[in-house]
């Protein structure tokens, strides 16, 4: 008999949650599992749901649905309560906003008795969710994120710099990343183009010849993994699982984050030399290949269930 598995997530688009929920639920085996997925659902829809379809993991993402997803299930009676799973692809109270850090770590770690297992997709926050008492009932997981390098639907470089507009005959260096403080953008070189809000950006990758991630709080960036399984020489700063993606100087390069300067050398160094942008690219690969790949990312949540 399949198990009922209830997705719920903050809302739909553009994001690393979406981007993890696609790919798990695109890869997972459909002979064992029953999957829902239910978006943008306040405490009293996730109630209602839980109850009508009685699935036997909730698999909650994000710091939202994770509140309200988990207080529902606190309330239900007379039904048999399913497993909580909560996702967190980076903890909310790493965002720049220092009012909100102390509140935040107190939600998170109140709402973790009533929860079974948390995943994390970073050492970081594994150590951090350790270091700030934030224990589930059952356990806390580290499973990275993966991809599957040749299930990547990339534009040839010329189509992509021809949609973007950019011109066929220098050598440009981009990112992909939505307008928020917590992107960093305001530390980025004004040379790098930003892909901003464009549906299926990662498409458009090959029109770099760098990729830059200037965040200052990420858990394990998609965006990171795609250029790196791409073949596109990285930038990143030292936030979140990027010094487990990349190894600085061997497969890309890792800054201190609000480094502007750091940034722009880097970009530079790639610049002057194609032979290092070759390496870098050739040992990116090689470790998403390895490391953080598809099929183990896929494995490792179904044992969960």
């Amino acid at each position: 008999m399949r198990k009922k598995i209830l997705f719920v997530i903050t809302r739909t688009g553009l994001g690393g949650a979406q981007t993890f929920l696609r790919h798990l639920t695109d890869n997972i085996d459909p002979s064992k599992f029953d999957i829902h997925i239910a978006a943008d659902k306040g405490f009293f829809e996730i109630r209602r749901l839980t109850a009508q379809y009685k699935p036997n993991t909730l698999f909650l993402m994000s710091t939202k649905a994770g509140c309200f997803g988990t207080l529902a299930t606190c309330f239900m009676f007379h039904v048999s309560k399913p497993k909580i799973i909560y996702r967190i692809g980076g903890w909310s109270f790493n965002d720049p906003k220092p009012w909100w850090r102390p509140a935040m770590r107190f939600v998170e770690k109140f709402l973790s008795r009533w929860r079974d297992i948390i995943i994390v997709n970073n050492q970081y926050d594994y150590e951090q969710a350790m270091r700030y008492g934030i224990r589930p009932r059952e356990k806390l997981v580290l499973i990275h994120n993966g991809i599957d390098p040749r299930a990547l639907d990339l534009l040839p470089r010329e189509e992509a710099r021809k949609r973007l507009k950019l011109p066929s005959d220098r050598l440009i260096a981009g990112t992909i990343a939505r307008k928020d403080a917590t992107k960093g953008l305001d530390y980025m070189p004004p040379e790098v183009i930003v892909l901003d809000a464009i549906p299926d950006a990662s498409r458009y990758l090959l029109a770099f010849d760098i990729f830059v991630s200037s965040s200052l709080k990420e858990g394990f960036s998609w965006a990171i993994l795609e250029a790196m399984a791409a073949g596109i020489p990285v930038v990143a700063t030292k936030v979140g699982a990027a010094p487990e993606m990349i190894e600085d100087g061997i497969s890309g390069f890792l800054v201190e984050p609000k480094d502007s300067d750091a940034i722009a050398n880097s970009i530079q160094k790639l610049k002057n030399s194609e032979q290092l942008r070759q390496e870098l690219a050739i040992n990116a690969r090689k470790i998403v290949l390895e490391k953080f790949n598809l099929k183990k990312m896929v494995r490792e949540v179904e044992l969960l269930f």
